[in-house]
């Protein structure tokens, strides 16, 4: 489960980087690209203006090569003499063209266009490649963040599975020496506190073995018919639930297949049970529910009581973690949920929690097998 867990953060913190990155990278890229694009467009309206206005010059030497030519035809007309205080015309006087070319501006349009297109094609090679390197560059990055967590989170499952198997031992001792006090001085109230503490004590040291068994995910999985698993999982708690007031009601499919251990997902029905009848509140019914849907089999487990809160229900899969401190000394300690959590999470499944004011459900979600 760790893996997993610390695989996604990784991936996550990944995607961040990366995405932040070409965020800049685009804004970047689209500013250059902008401001190039816009000089490149007002240098060809520059020329395009310039041109124009030359055309306009152009053609007023025109009109004005066109006066002169006929003078000078009246000139000719008159024997070649100009009258008195009047000039010949300058019958030299041509117009040139300084104007700008149709085809000159079509090649300048058609350089615009190409820019345009080649400069968005090699943007969109450099982001790709930019893409490629950040992604692993961002990966390796992530890995140097995430390594001393790992680190501590392994030593830290090493230590739970270590004091779980030096503390039996201790209290195996205990355990043997309780009995022999009982028989040579006989019950007391003392020897009874000794014995319910120590009970206490086991219970709580095989949680946390459970647990660090749990997320080392040391089980083999095989081909389960999970309905069977849990009818025989909800059997041994209706008498619990009648105990307690409430009646336990099953609606389970038949034909649900799922990989996974047996033990462990019995210990998962065994923790969800406990969990509904300790917590059932008011008038109603505990039940389970079972079905599938598509390609995943759901297991829900639900009991009546009061609506848990935002806060609660996300600590709630948390080690020692409990909705009411008040309750002390009733064999809890918050591990079940966890210990729970963390075999599904083994199975490629998925634990959540639903609490309206009517009642709480529990639902588990595990990968179906095709049958």
């Amino acid at each position: 489960m760790s893996n997993r867990m610390f695989q996604k953060t990784r991936i996550k913190i990944m995607l961040v980087v990366t995405a932040s990155m070409m965020l800049l990278l685009a804004v970047a890229l689209g500013a250059i690209f902008l401001t190039t694009y816009y000089e490149q467009y007002k240098q060809v309206l520059g020329v395009e203006d310039a041109a124009a206005a030359v055309s306009d010059e152009a053609g007023a030497s025109a009109d004005s090569f066109d006066e002169a030519g006929a003078a000078a035809d009246s000139f000719d007309e008159a024997g070649g003499r100009p009258d008195q205080g009047q000039e010949p015309p300058n019958g030299d006087i041509v117009p040139k063209d300084r104007g700008i070319s149709a085809a000159d501006l079509e090649i300048q349009r058609s350089f615009l266009r190409h820019f345009g297109l080649s400069t968005l094609k090699n943007t969109a090679y450099v982001a790709l490649i930019f893409l490629v390197v950040l992604l692993v560059v961002s990966y390796w990055v992530a890995g140097l963040i995430l390594k001393p967590l790992e680190q501590a989170y392994a030593k830290q499952k090493q230590f739970i599975s270590d004091a779980g198997h030096e503390l039996k031992t201790p209290i195996a001792a205990i355990d043997a020496n309780v009995e022999l006090l009982r028989r040579d001085i006989g019950e007391n109230r003392w020897l009874e506190s000794i014995r319910y503490e120590s009970d206490r004590m086991n219970h709580l040291i095989r949680q946390l073995l459970d647990l660090a068994r749990a997320e080392a995910k040391a089980a083999s999985f095989e081909n389960l018919e999970f309905d069977r698993v849990l009818m025989g999982g909800i059997l041994p708690y209706e008498g619990v639930a009648f105990e307690h007031g409430y009646t336990l009601i099953d609606e389970i499919e038949p034909d649900l297949h799922v990989l996974g251990d047996q033990g462990q997902l019995e210990q998962v029905i065994a923790i969800l049970m406990d969990n509904a009848i300790s917590h059932a509140q008011g008038d109603g019914e505990i039940t389970v529910r079972a079905w599938r849907a598509r390609d995943q089999v759901y297991c829900a487990v639900s009991n009546p009581g009061e609506q848990m809160s935002d806060a609660q229900m996300q600590n709630l899969f948390e080690r020692f973690y409990r909705t009411d401190e008040a309750r002390t000394g009733d064999g809890h300690y918050g591990l079940g949920l966890s210990i729970a959590k963390a075999i599904v999470d083994a199975h490629k499944g998925l634990l959540s929690v639903e609490s309206t004011p009517e009642e709480t459900t529990f639902t588990v979600r595990l990968p179906a097998v095709k049958i």
